[in-house]
């Protein structure tokens, strides 16, 4: 939930251009870095059901995903 909180939080202030806050950037990092942690929680709760495909396809993806972020960003 906080995760939403602070995605929509800079997407709002990059809206109305509160102090300077005009890039893009930011909020598609937070998008992009919730979505990631998600598929990284969703990936756990599969293993734990016993679905192991599904596991290694959602974190492989979800670790490509933030691995993919961290470089785009710097």
């Amino acid at each position: 939930m906080g995760g939403f909180a602070t995605t929509f939080l800079s997407l709002s202030l990059a809206m109305m251009n509160f102090r300077g806050v005009f890039t893009q950037t930011i909020f598609m990092g937070d998008l992009c870095f919730v979505a990631g942690i998600g598929l990284l929680i969703s990936a756990q709760w599969e293993m734990v059901r016993g679905n192991t495909f599904s596991y290694t396809v959602l974190s492989a993806y979800g670790l490509s995903q933030e691995t993919l972020l961290l470089v785009w960003l710097g």
